[in-house]
């Protein structure tokens, strides 16, 4: 496949976003949110979830899947506020 087209096939407009591998894969996942200093970033997603029975913690980049969700999650791009809300998780989890 030529390299044009892998392309196309990321940017394809219906792929699937985290969230919808999260709803498929996850049971009870429950989003966290801010970073406990300024503000909540979007384009992170991230919070604890059940995989079978067990707990765990997911964390994902977050695009959106139509352009108001788009603009609200930042077209997936994290601020500084985002990996720090993704650290928070990761201690959360530890």
């Amino acid at each position: 496949m030529p390299a044009y087209e892998k392309v196309l096939l990321a940017r394809a407009k219906g792929r699937p976003t985290a969230m919808r591998y999260m709803q498929a894969i996850f049971s009870d996942f429950v989003e966290l949110h801010g970073d406990r200093r300024f503000a909540d970033d979007g384009a992170v997603a991230a919070g604890i979830a059940l995989l079978g029975d067990r707990p765990v913690t997911v964390i994902a980049l977050e695009k959106g899947a139509d352009t108001a969700e788009k603009v609200a999650r930042n077209f997936g791009m994290p601020n500084p506020e985002g990996y720090r809300k993704a650290l928070r998780q990761m201690k959360l989890a530890e």
